[in-house]
């Protein structure tokens, strides 16, 4: 199965209609075989699929879309991750008439660029600025940005460098600011950058729900090696995120307790100082990866994610699409 969904996924690479956000695609053989075996066949929705170029390099984006919206989601996912892990909650989404933007990040999943790598986090920021310009263009408001992890990082990222944003309602799941064991970790770089361009990736049970994890280890979207240019990239990013001013936007957390993946609470402290109207809440029992707990945490965050969505949103009744199929 591994060798023939290699096939198939290099088939579906090659896609390279513009994303178009207001005409549906009718999916290919290939593409309908990447859906199902993603969970992305998500019922009773439109599918968009195409892709933009950012920094040269060719990123992939699919959107999914109930009959009658009442809002836009962004949705962006962590390192080593791409858009067929989030299925959980783009359908959990779509099922409560949300529309889902999601796209892979330049070296992940469908999307061209170094595997796992970038030269700079403000490449990401550049990237998500593309899809936010090609959002607002073609789709009504009300915008909301859901990011986990380093997903959650480029939403942080953007939000204190720009005074103002398109959205609504801001929610980062287990955001990165630092990973776990952060003064190790940079050790580790310059002790041995100089010498070597990586080191292996260790897959950790950033997960209490076993299905989901053996399933990664199958993933053949996954890698296996973790760039030194990536570390550079986050310790740069680091340092400069340190400077920035605070952003009195509100913003909502979620970091579950037993996350062995990033220093979170390192990363709350810093960002109840950068956003004072933050909202954090924290989740017992969850490790990193949020949307692909077990069933009662999953069950959970889902359900305040559409609290935080709904609240705010219901400030923009007038603005929602009625009958807009994309």
């Amino acid at each position: 199965m591994s060798q023939k969904m290699d096939q198939i996924l290099k088939k579906v690479s090659t896609w390279d209609q513009p994303i178009d956000f207001q005409n549906p695609i009718a999916p290919n053989d290939a593409i309908k075989q990447y859906l199902t075996y993603y969970g992305l066949d998500v019922p009773h929705t439109y599918f968009h699929m195409g892709v933009l170029y950012a920094n040269e390099t060719k990123i992939m984006v699919q959107m999914h879309s109930p009959e009658q919206p009442r809002g836009t989601v962004l949705l962006l996912h962590g390192y080593f991750d791409h858009a067929g892990l989030l299925h959980t909650i783009i359908e959990y989404l779509t099922k409560h008439q949300y529309r889902v933007i999601v796209y892979d990040l330049q070296g992940h999943g469908l999307s061209g660029g170094e595997k796992a790598s970038v030269q700079k986090f403000n490449h990401y920021g550049q990237t998500l600025q593309k899809v936010i310009d090609l959002m607002t263009d073609q789709l009504p408001p009300p915008y909301h940005a859901i990011g986990h992890s380093t997903g959650g990082a480029i939403i942080i990222n953007y939000i204190l460098k720009k005074k103002k944003h398109p959205f609504t309602t801001v929610i980062t799941a287990a955001p990165l600011i630092r990973s776990k064991h952060w003064k190790l970790t940079k050790a580790g770089y310059y002790l041995l950058s100089p010498f070597v361009n990586g080191i292996f990736r260790k897959f950790r049970a950033n997960s209490s729900n076993k299905d989901y994890l053996n399933f990664v280890k199958q993933d053949p979207l996954q890698h296996k090696r973790v760039p030194f240019q990536w570390y550079e990239a986050l310790i740069r990013w680091n340092k400069s995120i340190q400077e920035q001013g605070r952003s009195y936007d509100p913003i909502s957390v979620i970091q579950g307790d037993l996350d062995d993946t990033v220093d979170w609470k390192y990363n709350l402290e810093f960002l109840r100082e950068k956003f004072p109207k933050a909202d954090i809440h924290h989740m017992p029992k969850a490790r990193h990866h949020l949307f692909n707990e077990r069933e009662e945490i999953k069950e959970k965050v889902f359900s305040l994610v559409f609290k935080k969505l709904n609240g705010e949103a219901m400030l923009h009744d007038t603005n929602q699409s009625k009958g807009h199929h994309g």
